[in-house]
């Protein structure tokens, strides 16, 4: 006895009888110059001359269900170059076939044959798989997040922003962050870490300072350590747990979140530290 993966089910819907193809990709590329730079740690976003830019696409099926899929924005010119024609009459519902196909051009001769850069592969990969999810949930009259397993509507959020902007100091910081609070954001992803760029760990440390006593006056820090650095607990006034970096060798990026955010998946991350952490002296050799 043997079982075949394609045999139609009985309980099939009459309209999924027949297997979806996709038949056409369309693409659209928005860019903007931006009027000034918003730097990391040690590049500035969208490169030294910035520009916004996403890529949009619509994957079209037979079964005239159409997906959505939002990038970056890049890899927006292998469109130009053929590369949608790898999706074109495979079935949406193999998404995981359709991906690898896409991913095999990266260690291909594609690169070099057809002028897909590695980079524009990936980029350009991401819209396109959204919306093949896209074409799926609708396929199966549910929202994305339901067909993916999703059981609430809403999730909590946080902005990233606080970036390094020339010229602009702690007043402008403060009045970039009133407009993230102003639109209801509870929870913001501040940039630290700019010591290539001049900004000293005190520079740092003042920044996070003053946007947590004007916005966040009672909030957990939590940071993201992309490498290693050394840091000391304090106690501010009125019992408020903090934790500053010095000796900083490395990037760092500090969370802030307000009392509010402690609801669902975010409690892991509204952790406070526990205040009964051994206090390490700034001149202590590291471990």
């Amino acid at each position: 006895m043997s079982l075949l993966a394609d045999t139609p089910a009985g309980d099939r819907p009459r309209g999924a009888a027949k297997p979806v193809k996709i038949t056409k990709v369309e693409v659209l590329h928005l860019e903007k110059p931006l009027k000034e730079r918003f730097w990391m740690a040690n590049s500035p976003i969208g490169g030294y001359k910035p520009k916004a830019s996403r890529l949009i696409v619509t994957v079209h099926t037979d079964a005239g269900i159409t997906g959505h899929g939002e990038g970056s924005g890049g890899g927006a010119d292998l469109f130009r170059k053929g590369f949608a024609e790898l999706i074109v009459g495979e079935d949406p519902f193999m998404v995981g076939k359709i991906w690898e196909k896409m991913f095999a051009v990266t260690y291909g001769r594609e690169p070099s044959s057809r002028g897909w850069a590695q980079t524009g592969v990936i980029a350009a990969m991401a819209p396109l798989d959204a919306a093949i999810y896209d074409i799926m949930a609708k396929s199966a009259g549910l929202p994305v997040y339901k067909f993916l397993g999703g059981y609430r509507d809403s999730v909590p959020v946080y902005v990233t922003g606080g970036y390094y902007r020339e010229g602009k100091g702690i007043p402008e910081l403060l009045t970039e962050v009133q407009g993230y609070v102003d639109q209801g954001i509870n929870a913001i992803k501040l940039k630290v870490g700019g010591i290539s760029g001049g900004v000293s760990v005190e520079d740092d440390y003042n920044r996070v300072k003053a946007v947590r006593q004007a916005h966040f006056t009672r909030n957990s820090a939590v940071e993201s350590i992309h490498w290693r650095s050394r840091v000391r607990s304090e106690s501010e006034p009125g019992g408020t747990q903090i934790t500053r970096p010095f000796r900083a060798r490395v990037s760092r990026t500090l969370y802030l979140f307000s009392t509010n955010c402690r609801v669902g998946g975010f409690n892991t991350f509204c952790q406070r530290e526990p205040t009964n952490r051994r206090a390490t002296h700034p001149d202590t050799s590291e471990s």
